[in-house]
């Protein structure tokens, strides 16, 4: 806790909040040199060379508050923020054991919807909408001083938190003095601090909320799952997933990987049970993608993979699956916020037909750059260039299919491989050729099956050299026949929306 008078603050934020996070700081330091408040924002006070995690401890020690941003901002790594809450509640109750309470708190300051993980606390709903931020700057102001609705007395809520702390501070500077003198001077400072409160910190904190959410893309409402990974013990750098690691599943969390009606905690080692019993064909596959982001989460010596994709059984839709947030512990204990979204979430505002252009031309084009381009990511040159290592040819195997898995299941989403579609933006072209094109392509496609699973399932080293020639020659043709009916629908596609931008005549296109 803070020495002596001092009351301290610390400001715990995903590096995204930087811009609302640092208002919070400036509004705060507008107290001092009056109140001195110590506030911990590590832009301000960790410099080159200090040791990151004993700066950032020591601030959690000498706070009162911890004031959290939880904006809901999906973060390609772990943010300190799960290393900081963990810590701060050992704090509290570490205070709690000694002293039979504490004096700390922890603030969440969150945009709609506070996580699980702070259901039990009292934190600042911003519950701001799209609508809100889409108004002129004065009038989103006025809807967040009116007198109805939580969310529309967010500049009253902002002025209590200031106010709150301020108070604290200042009933420490004045206990030692109770003379009329030092009561008046108290009243006259309370007065000043009231005044910048209302006029300058909470002004300047609604206009920087205001500019920071207006210049973010709207969330997308996509379908998502979330559930927690709790490791009960000291986790080790790449270890895998121990039987008595839990995971918690929030809501319908656990049918998308095939088992409705399991509810509760259930251990890792009843989890891949439950898999291999009720989605025998689909099991491998689920188990090796959590396998893989989750250890790549627990493991600080490797990089947070979020590329995990699976099949679901509940509706055979692709999901990706994200770590969010990683709490760690005194003890070494770690929980994983994962949530499970469909990857694809597409959809125009325009007429059917134009839509099932735009969306055959978009997914063309990405095939062509993830495939067909010399020297692409998953193209024949790229793989010539590691095929003489098996590690390396396993991952560029199993990551080309899964890839091509998301194409065809955006095109099967779309309906594009249906004959009505495909004259849509193929314009006129025989049943017959549209049959063998279609003929063909499964053909190829189930040849890569083939020499990806007899490269996937290799057991004997002997065998590598045989099997990669397999793949090669697989991919090879594949490549040969889509680059030519790439380029074929492709420019038949481009043909067909041009039809799209000819003159309109008396409303209607002719």
């Amino acid at each position: 806790m803070p020495e002596g008078h001092q009351t301290a603050v610390f400001l715990s934020y995903a590096s995204e909040e930087n811009e609302i996070v640092r208002s919070f700081f400036e509004g705060l330091s507008q107290f001092n040199p009056l109140l001195n408040i110590d506030i911990f924002f590590d832009r301000e006070v960790i410099h080159a060379g200090e040791r990151l995690t004993d700066k950032i401890k020591d601030g959690l020690r000498r706070s009162e508050y911890l004031i959290i941003f939880l904006f809901g901002t999906m973060k390609p790594s772990h943010s300190w923020t799960g290393l900081e809450v963990g810590f701060y509640e050992a704090l509290m109750e570490e205070d709690i054991r000694l002293n039979g309470s504490t004096k700390r708190q922890i603030i969440p300051i969150f945009l709609k919807e506070l996580p699980a993980l702070f259901a039990e606390r009292k934190g600042i709903n911003l519950d701001i909408d799209p609508g809100d931020i889409a108004l002129p700057i004065d009038q989103f102001f006025e809807r967040c001083n009116a007198p109805t609705g939580q969310a529309r007395q967010l500049s009253t809520t902002f002025r209590e938190l200031f106010n709150d702390i301020a108070s604290l501070a200042e009933s420490r500077i004045n206990d030692d003095d109770t003379s009329a003198q030092a009561r008046r001077k108290a009243d006259e400072n309370t007065a000043k601090r009231l005044k910048i409160v209302e006029e300058s910190i909470v002004p300047n904190i609604m206009t920087t909320v205001y500019h920071s959410l207006r210049k973010r893309i709207t969330e997308r409402r996509i379908e998502q799952y979330f559930m927690e990974f709790e490791f009960p013990y000291d986790v080790k750098d790449g270890e895998i997933i121990r039987d008595e690691a839990r995971l918690l599943p929030y809501g319908e969390a656990l049918e998308v990987f095939g088992l409705p009606g399991v509810t509760g905690a259930v251990s890792w080692k009843r989890f891949k049970d439950l898999v291999q019993q009720r989605t025998p064909s689909t099991a491998l596959e689920i188990l090796a993608a959590v396998e893989r982001c989750v250890i790549s989460a627990i493991s600080p010596n490797e990089k947070l993979d979020n590329e995990q994709i699976f099949r679901s059984p509940k509706d055979g839709r692709i999901n990706r699956m994200i770590i969010t947030r990683q709490y760690t512990y005194y003890d070494g204990r770690v929980t994983l916020h994962m949530y499970i979204i469909d990857l694809l979430d597409l959809g125009f505002a325009i007429d059917e037909n134009t839509e099932t252009i735009l969306t055959y031309i978009s997914i063309s084009l990405k095939f062509r750059s993830l495939f067909l381009k010399w020297g692409a990511t998953y193209s024949v040159q790229e793989f010539e260039t590691i095929s003489r290592d098996r590690t390396e040819t396993v991952h560029f195997i199993r990551k080309f299919m899964q890839q091509l898995a998301i194409i065809e299941e955006e095109s099967r989403i779309f309906s594009l491989d249906e004959l009505q579609k495909i004259k849509i933006y193929s314009g006129k072209l025989s049943g017959k050729i549209l049959g063998e094109n279609m003929r063909l392509w499964e053909e190829r496609c189930q040849a890569l099956r083939d020499a990806s699973a007899a490269m996937l399932n290799l057991n004997v080293e002997a065998e590598f050299s045989e099997r990669a020639e397999q793949w090669r020659q697989a991919q090879e043709s594949f490549v040969e026949l889509t680059e030519v009916l790439n380029r074929e629908f492709g420019l038949r596609a481009i043909k067909q929306l041009s039809k799209s931008f000819r003159p309109m005549r008396d409303g209607n296109g002719d």
